[in-house]
């Protein structure tokens, strides 16, 4: 134990100085994971079903914002990303399913937490 902490304690190659921040090693992450949100525990269990419409939605919208902003991103005005837009569809799309999907979502949740996000995060990064 004693030289791991002494390894991760020294410079990096980048120059950065050691491998923490604020004296804090970040290497080992002892927080608790945030819960997820319904919403996205409605968008695990549901995404692959609404990609293509999300992926629709999004290319009208980018079409809409181009018609509207013909000079581009100026002025601090910056095209919506997909990732902003999914969001805020499948929240919208959440709030108009029915009590039984509800549900469904509320129980996917607990069982998300209880698992914890971070874990099943990690499996799409593999």
């Amino acid at each position: 134990m004693k030289a791991w902490f002494d390894n991760h304690k020294r410079p990096t190659l980048s120059g950065k100085g050691d491998q923490s921040i604020n004296g804090v090693h970040t290497l080992l992450n002892l927080a608790k994971p945030h819960a997820w949100q319904l919403w996205q525990a409605y968008a695990d269990l549901v995404y692959l079903e609404l990609k293509a419409k999300i992926d629709a939605g999004y290319a009208v919208l980018l079409k809409k914002w181009s018609e509207e902003h013909p000079e581009g991103e100026k002025n601090g005005e910056k095209k919506p990303t997909q990732f902003s837009f999914m969001n805020e569809f499948l929240r919208e799309k959440y709030e108009a399913e029915s009590d039984e999907m509800k549900a469904k979502v509320e129980e996917h949740q607990k069982k998300m937490n209880e698992v914890g996000p971070d874990e099943v995060n990690r499996q799409y990064q593999m």
